[in-house]
């Protein structure tokens, strides 16, 4: 059980300076939001966005340097809840800190690849004139041959189109 030994490490058994994994969370959210209130929301979110993967590589970060535990003993579900958790606990959201979800959905025009984000919406309405959305994961990679022409935008949403209506999870 490889998070047996990091469970262990954090349980408060042993050494009492170690600490627990909302704590290690608390941490950098907090450092985030200092950053924020540095530098301004806008300007975080534009030049350091981070995507729930991106906290996960901090934390493990974090957890390697200080405690030796490898990223394949950490539980990356587990660790990427604590973010909805600790921001709540703070009372703040997640896409209140920069975080956000990873793309669910993207769009195929003319040869071109784009996800859909909350921040290029305005730019992506401006790509086409049609658009179909297809839920099944891979379809829209298949017609996108045929819609290059045409002057139709595929969204490929992997079944998430009507599930995340907001851009977050």
């Amino acid at each position: 059980m490889p998070c047996a030994r990091s469970a262990r490490l954090f349980s408060g058994v042993g050494v009492n300076k170690r600490k627990d994994y909302k704590q290690i969370a608390r941490e950098i959210l907090e450092r985030r939001l200092e950053e924020i209130n540095k530098y301004g929301w806008r300007h975080v979110c534009s030049k350091n966005l981070w995507t729930r993967s991106s906290f996960f590589y901090t934390f493990h970060t974090h957890v390697y340097k200080e405690y030796g535990i490898k990223p394949e003993e950490l539980d990356r579900n587990y660790i990427t809840s604590l973010i909805e958790t600790v921001s709540a606990q703070m009372g703040f959201k997640r896409e209140q800190l920069c975080i956000y979800a990873e793309p669910r959905a993207r769009i195929y025009f003319r040869g071109k690849d784009f996800p859909i984000t909350c921040h290029n919406l305005e730019q992506l309405a401006r790509l086409g004139v049609i658009l179909v959305v297809i839920e099944k994961e891979g379809v829209a990679a298949k017609l996108r041959k045929w819609a290059d022409g045409l002057g139709i935008a595929l969204i490929d949403s992997k079944g998430f189109f009507k599930r995340v209506p907001k851009g977050t999870n």
